[in-house]
């Protein structure tokens, strides 16, 4: 009889950021802008939706920019506008944490 292997993923959480505007809904994601107020956010991680402590919601962060460009990440301190997808019950005053899953 063969063996399943249960593979342990470990969450890293990478960085906050605050939502401070939504700028359009679409069928399966939102564009939003916010500012980083933890360590950074990276295009492609995945993001917790917190609200009120409690996490609501998981989804993705498919696009990123700064400055009206496109870049890979962004820092502490600095405002982002990014397309989050998942559903569009995210709200301003939401607080994205966003993570990378690796292999144990």
């Amino acid at each position: 009889m063969d063996k399943i292997r249960i593979k342990d993923v470990v969450k890293k959480v990478k960085g906050k950021v605050e939502i401070l505007a939504i700028f359009n809904k679409e069928k399966k994601s939102m564009i939003l802008g916010g500012k980083v107020i933890e360590g950074k956010i990276s295009l492609n991680a995945k993001a917790d939706v917190l609200r009120e402590g409690t996490i609501y919601e998981t989804g993705q962060i498919t696009t990123l920019q700064s400055g009206k460009q496109d870049v890979q990440e962004v820092a502490q301190g600095n405002e982002c506008g990014f397309t989050y997808k998942g559903s569009q019950d995210v709200i301003i005053g939401d607080i994205l944490e966003v993570y990378t899953e690796e292999e144990k």
